[in-house]
């Protein structure tokens, strides 16, 4: 089972997370965006043009059983070379034929 190492690994968060917060968070939101931003293993990533383009695949290949925001998350998880991290059974479904997938509880001890 993979393990998390807190000295070398990183959390990419997406745009599309930060948006999502800062609907939640409302005011509160400014503080987590800073923190993210000066935090030495969290990584602030942004969508590309071919994203939107794959995920559109992806989300018809699966009949829409999913959101296009959690296929554009299995996108940046593949072009990034990234471990999707999620708790959705569906998403977990559809994401492991692209990349590796686990539940939050798998990775630590």
């Amino acid at each position: 089972m993979l393990k998390y190492s807190y000295r070398n690994d990183k959390i990419i968060v997406s745009t599309i997370v930060l948006k999502e917060l800062e609907s939640i968070l409302e005011e509160r939101f400014n503080i987590v965006n800073k923190y993210f931003i000066n935090c030495d293993y969290i990584i602030l990533t942004k969508t590309v043009n071919e994203d939107y383009n794959v995920a559109r695949k992806i989300e018809y290949k699966n009949n829409f059983n999913i959101g296009f925001y959690d296929c554009l998350h299995i996108v940046i998880s593949k072009r990034l070379d990234s471990i999707l991290i999620t708790r959705d059974n569906k998403m977990i479904d559809i994401a492991k034929e692209y990349v590796t997938v686990n539940k939050p509880e798998e990775l630590v001890s």
